[in-house]
């Protein structure tokens, strides 16, 4: 499982930062006897690469988007959250297998070999520029009444009742 957690504000440096996540850390290791691993960073999606980097049980700073190329840019561009198996073997076939190979390439040409909402964010996230706010799971204005489960099947199985029954 995951979060996002929004501190903007609440430190005054990277260190206090630093020191907020080791204790998350340590508090989630020494209450629940698991593992988890962090990212704190200047953007949510930064952010969550990040926490993706150390795995597990490792923290990781990103400062600025500076710091976002010179640990992310050898990286697979498959490390880019959101960046599945299908987008993946796109970009492969375009000769790009790394983030900076894609942060290399023009905003019009990842627009016109995907979608303009997809070419824009690898535009920008291959760059580490990133606006997208952490949003909470409710407010006060809204509680949820249910909590859903997802679990994806095969398309192919999809018009199988059977296995829809099943699952």
């Amino acid at each position: 499982e995951e979060g996002w957690m929004d501190y903007t504000g609440k430190f005054e440096s990277w260190e206090e930062a630093e020191t907020e996540g080791r204790k998350l850390e340590e508090d989630i290791r020494s209450n629940l006897g698991l593992t988890a691993s962090a990212g704190i960073a200047y953007a949510k999606i930064p952010a969550k690469m990040a926490s993706d980097y150390n795995k597990p049980d490792g923290l990781t700073v990103v400062r600025n988007a500076e710091e976002f190329t010179l640990l992310f840019w050898r990286c697979g561009v498959r490390d880019i959250f959101g960046v599945g198996a299908a987008t993946e073997e796109k970009l492969k076939k375009l000769d790009i297998e790394t983030i900076g190979e894609l942060a290399e390439k023009s905003f019009d040409y990842l627009v016109e070999h995907f979608k303009p909402s997809r070419g824009t964010y690898l535009y920008f996230i291959s760059r580490g520029v990133d606006e997208t706010p952490v949003t909470p799971y409710y407010d006060q204005a809204f509680v949820p009444k249910s909590v859903g489960r997802a679990r994806t099947v095969r398309r192919k199985g999809t018009k199988n009742f059977d296995l829809l029954s099943d699952v």
